[in-house]
């Protein structure tokens, strides 16, 4: 999400479910620059030209399996193309992991130029006032978006502002099975729509000695309340729907 090497010389950029964000190192902090849209704060587009040498770009991500095996092909793709930025993929354990390293290197000062977060950290990520918004050097550079899916942009906006740009949009699947659904004297062709009719067919598969799995991860809550457009809100730990 940020960019360190460029914020030396102005620029910084940060990708945040995963988004893409561009890390400002702290500058925005120190500034004090205001989320609103009406006062981005500027995207340095003309640091580039400035650099002597080559750019290091420092890439946190949190990809794995063929998705991983892509963007390594794809950034060494575009390091081939030329010589004047040089992006250097930093392979995370996972989206918590990344975050917790991220927090720390507030304080020390380890941060990455760009990193990819999940999307229950954005508002923490705003709060920090590290993060430059996509939203800054969208608007410099007048980046077309039309090729992303309006509601996967929306999902990334504050305010009107979009802080930060789509990754990978991930949608949690319910996996049944048909044989179990038939032994327990279930439609084998009508799943579960809603988590109440889910409790009712669980209730049916255990008495017929027949077990239901449900991973609870914070993510999932988070995509049943928005899509059935229920605000809620993290504390503690526990989501609470307002």
């Amino acid at each position: 999400m940020k960019r360190r090497r460029l914020l030396r010389v102005g620029l910084a950029p940060v990708l945040a479910l995963a988004t893409l964000t561009l890390v400002t190192g702290g500058a925005l902090a120190a500034s004090g620059a205001p989320a609103g849209a009406s006062a981005l704060p500027a995207c340095p587009i003309k640091a580039l030209k400035a650099a002597k040498g080559t750019v290091d770009i420092t890439f946190w991500e949190s990809t794995n399996n063929a998705n991983l095996t892509v963007l390594t092909g794809l950034t060494n793709a575009f390091n081939s193309s030329q010589s004047k930025v040089h992006v250097t993929l930093v392979t995370q354990a996972g989206y918590d992991d990344t975050w917790a390293k991220y927090t720390a290197g507030l304080s020390s000062g380890n941060l990455p130029d760009l990193a990819q977060i999940q999307d229950i950290n954005l508002q923490e990520a705003i709060d920090t006032r590290s993060f430059l918004p996509a939203q800054s050097c969208i608007d410099a550079t007048h980046y077309s978006t039309s090729d992303f899916l309006p509601r996967a942009l929306d999902y990334w906006k504050v305010d009107g502002v979009q802080e930060a740009l789509p990754w990978a949009v991930s949608t949690p699947v319910l996996y049944y099975n048909k044989n179990s659904f038939s032994a327990a004297g279930l439609n084998p062709n009508d799943p579960p729509a809603t988590l109440p009719e889910m409790l009712s067919d669980a209730a049916a598969l255990k008495a017929h000695g027949i077990g239901t799995g449900l991973v609870l991860d914070p993510w999932y809550l988070e995509t049943w309340l928005s899509t059935a457009n229920e605000p809620f809100s993290i504390q503690a730990g526990a989501a609470q729907i307002h």
